[in-house]
């Protein structure tokens, strides 16, 4: 399948590694003619990502990726084409701001208490280059792979897994699922489960045994009712068969099928337009999203 536009990539604004601007250069030199920046619980990059764009003759659909518990898991809502100027939207996406920060002030405090690496949020905060207006992890492996000549699978493994620095969110900050979904839907954009697939090692984590078809299946149904519009069929962790059940799932629900390659730069292998949609498809999903009026905020 030629994948012609890619619905799920990051910047510098959240935990991706590229400006926006940068973001957009690569997807051209990739031969992609869309392109959606979705980055964690803010769209501070999203004037900058629209003028490269539009500077480039790349399409463009702006978009957010919100940080939810559900379920006893982290799970991830994509919302499209919605309103960033929505004020019942932006007031939820502040909160999330302190969960994220929060999350990493617990990390440093294991790295100091481990004796392993010993600075303050704001320093390390100055000392990444991270624009957004919070800190995610991704960045605080890249500052200890810098600062200590480590790899950043070593960094990694110290803040993921039975890693020292391991920490979960702080739950009762974080939006619900349903809740994001409902947020989206009402600020006129398309809400979508992100990367299911990455869900079952989430279940497996968390020793919740039940299994992953039946969880998602479950899920989906529940989200429906606060207006879901789609799943992220094609990811690079959904695997073949996880692939071929959200695309029956999908399709039995008259749901849309996205896709994207959660392009993270330099923090995680995946490259612009290893996952996507045909041009086709993204066209009619930005189509969907002019006919769908913004309800108020």
């Amino acid at each position: 399948m030629a994948f012609e536009a890619d619905m799920h990539c990051h910047s510098y604004y959240s935990d991706g590694y590229d400006s926006p601007q940068e973001l957009v250069e690569i997807a051209k030199q990739h031969g992609l003619r869309a392109i959606c920046l979705t980055d964690h619980d803010n769209f501070n990059g999203t004037h900058e990502f629209i003028r490269a764009c539009k500077l480039a003759k790349l399409d463009f659909i702006h978009a957010i990726e919100l940080t939810t518990i559900f379920r006893g898991v982290l799970f991830h809502i994509l919302g499209y084409g919605l309103d960033f100027n929505n004020k019942a939207l932006n007031k939820a996406v502040f909160c999330q701001w302190h969960a994220h920060n929060l999350r990493i002030i617990k990390m440093l405090k294991k790295y100091q208490k481990a004796k392993v690496m010993d600075i303050s949020f704001d320093s390390f905060k100055k000392s990444v280059q991270c624009k957004g207006p919070c800190m995610f992890s991704h960045w605080l492996m890249e500052y200890r792979a810098r600062i200590s000549n480590i790899s950043l699978e070593q960094a990694k493994n110290e803040i993921t897994g039975n890693g020292f620095a391991n920490t979960d969110y702080e739950g009762q900050l974080l939006l619900t699922a349903p809740q994001a979904v409902d947020l989206i839907d009402n600020a006129g954009g398309l809400a979508v489960v992100a990367h299911p697939g990455e869900i079952k090692a989430k279940l497996i984590n968390r020793g919740i045994k039940e299994n992953w078809n039946d969880f998602i299946q479950i899920s989906i149904s529940m989200l429906e009712n606060v207006g879901l519009a789609g799943i992220e069929v094609y990811h690079p962790r959904n695997d073949e068969e996880q692939t071929k059940f959200l695309t029956q799932l999908a399709d039995q629900r008259g749901l849309i099928k996205f896709g994207g390659s959660d392009y993270h730069g330099k923090f995680k292998s995946y490259l612009p337009g290893q996952c996507g949609i045909d041009y086709k498809t993204f066209q009619q999903i930005k189509a969907k999203i002019i006919q769908k009026r913004p309800r108020k905020s």
